[in-house]
């Protein structure tokens, strides 16, 4: 049964600790309940299951095993022939666009529910995203974290099963600033999109690199008239986009002259966000949470490891309430957390990962690389311009037991997507064996061991076993 808190609720918007309860409450879905989590839906712009391939088919049999399995989907999904809105003016990265007939395909993959809350939701505008949300309902795939409002998209998507009632919330930090869903006020409705943590990213310098800082800010008259593009008072300087603060005393990397790089979180969608998972938890048996962020510690690319606010926001998640954590979007196989008996996954690579399909490249495109749009077809332009480093061909499926409440196991299920020049099939997902399989667990288990997770390797399978008890 749902569970009701008594637990006094304690509003002040300036710290959103305050609104967490002292003991969260406990998840009552029956002892055994699976929740797989795979990562990114960048395709299938093809279906691939008619197909019958047997690679594919041991990938979605994983899926298919769980009571529920979730992805985060990006791109859009319509009818290309009688969408009837355009190309946004911004986008996440390109315009990836999959048929109609995808969103069956999500489904027969074994997939329950997705996250639209993502960079590319907004790619063909809100008509594109709300086109795309009709076509998951038509066949059936739930989606969280979008709608045609702001309390819609913070909303939680409710999955009804013997074995509980199951909320999925979905937020994003990286996004497009068109894509933020708004509320209605007054006599303005609401604006479709979906929910975000806004976050800002800080460098911290110590007092010889903050005093260069603040010569530059002086000469961009810092503080002197609403146009200036430098503001902020000693300790923390706003340099045009860029933040910088004096780093805390006796910091390591900036007793060594080293910057580094923190990100503060928009108290009002901290809020929002911990008021949504705290208000899921009182109406079901079990909620996970899915954060889609491509930030990480250092600004580089290609480290695996979670930003800070990533965990702090993981962590306040759990507190107030939730059961699973995962973040998408890097494209990078990341660490397993425990926390308080509940797993945080903070980056599961991708599960497809197509960017050939479509109709060739866009004009804008080409003009930037200089290039006769007509010169090429879309797998040839790819792939001349674009070379995707190979870890984001690595993913994984992790499937989390639940007794007691808490995790008891977390069997990962390697994959090795498709990468080659003259198939046909690009990007798709197989499970991974033998050399590869080790290759991928060895490096997961050693971003794990950062976290304090022992993950344990049975031939091709990655093994996470805890004390399933209630965490205090």
């Amino acid at each position: 049964m749902p569970n009701h808190s008594n637990d006094p609720a304690v509003f002040d918007p300036r710290d959103p600790r305050r609104q967490i309860p002292a003991v969260p409450l406990p998840a009552t879905v029956a002892d055994g309940f699976t929740f797989a989590v795979a990562g990114d839906l960048i395709g299938p712009v093809r279906p691939e299951t008619p197909l019958g391939d047997p690679g594919l088919a041991e990938a979605t049999r994983v899926l298919h095993a769980a009571d529920v399995a979730f992805a985060n989907q990006e791109g859009s999904i319509f009818d290309i022939d009688t969408f009837r809105g355009y190309r946004a003016a911004e986008h996440g990265g390109g315009y990836p666009v999959s048929d109609e007939a995808m969103a069956a395909e999500i489904r027969a993959l074994g997939i329950d529910v997705v996250s639209k809350a993502n960079n590319h939701a907004t790619d063909w505008g809100t008509e594109g995203l709300l086109e795309t949300r009709r076509v998951l309902d038509a066949a059936g795939v739930l989606h969280a974290g979008s709608g045609p409002g702001k309390a819609a998209a913070r909303a939680p998507a409710m999955l009804e099963m013997r074995k509980g009632r199951v909320a999925v919330i979905a937020a994003a930090s990286t996004f497009t600033p068109m894509s933020e869903a708004g509320n209605a006020d007054t006599e303005i409705g609401p604006r479709p999109g979906i929910s975000v943590v806004k976050v800002t990213p800080v460098t911290r310098l110590n007092e010889a690199d903050m005093t260069v800082i603040r010569r530059i800010a002086a000469t961009q008259g810092c503080g002197t008239s609403i146009e200036s593009r430098a503001s902020g008072r000693h300790e923390r300087i706003r340099l045009g986009s860029e933040v910088f603060a004096l780093a805390d005393p006796g910091a390591a990397s900036t007793d060594a002259g080293e910057p580094t790089l923190t990100h503060d979180i928009d108290g009002f969608d901290h809020v929002e966000i911990l008021r949504s998972v705290r208000g899921a938890k009182q109406v079901s048996d079990f909620v996970a949470f899915s954060l889609h962020a491509h930030e990480n510690r250092s600004g580089d690319g290609v480290d695996r490891r979670p930003a800070d606010f990533v965990t702090r926001l993981a962590h306040d998640a759990i507190d107030a309430g939730a059961d699973l954590f995962v973040t998408t979007g890097p494209h990078l196989l990341r660490g397993i957390e425990i926390y308080r008996g509940k797993p945080v996954f903070y980056g599961m690579g991708s599960l497809y990962l197509q960017f050939d399909g479509g109709r060739g490249p866009t004009l804008d495109a080409a003009r930037a690389m200089n290039i006769d749009p007509l010169q090429f077809t879309k797998p040839e332009f790819m792939r001349a311009c674009f070379s995707l480093p190979d870890a984001w061909y690595d993913g994984a499926i992790a499937t989390s037991t639940f007794v007691n409440g808490c995790v008891s196991e977390i069997r990962i299920t390697p994959l090795r997507l498709n990468r080659n020049d003259s198939g046909r099939i690009q990007g798709s997902p197989r499970v991974a064996h033998g050399d590869d399989a080790r290759r991928i667990l060895e490096r997961l288990r050693a971003d794990s061991l950062e976290f304090g997770t022992q993950l344990g390797i049975d031939g091709d399978l990655g093994i996470v076993t805890t004390a399933a008890v209630p965490a205090s």
